[in-house]
């Protein structure tokens, strides 16, 4: 838990461009980022529902997922895969 801990406080910082999203993000991570592909799931809605007004937000968000989370839970890795699939080269839905 320490180390979701420090992610998420991560994240927060990492994002500070846009602290309303990164708030947004932090919370929906600490609350589902705990079961597989159902997680990628929730949480790519989770985007489209709230980040859509924000590309740059998105954009940083989806860079932050590659980078810090690939090593961390199973949840985490397959998150992150699913994120390069989905939104690092097409982010229309997050922009809907």
């Amino acid at each position: 838990m320490a180390t979701d801990s420090c992610r998420l406080i991560f994240m927060a910082a990492y994002l500070c461009a846009d602290f309303t999203c990164a708030t947004r993000c932090t919370k929906f991570m600490a609350a589902h980022l705990s079961a597989d592909y159902t997680c990628a799931a929730r949480c790519t809605k989770f985007m489209a529902a709230h980040l859509s007004a924000d590309f740059t937000c998105a954009a940083r968000c989806t860079k932050f997922m590659v980078t810090h989370l690939s090593a961390d839970f199973t949840c985490a890795t397959t998150f992150t895969k699913f994120m390069v699939t989905h939104l690092s080269t097409d982010f229309t839905c997050v922009v809907q």
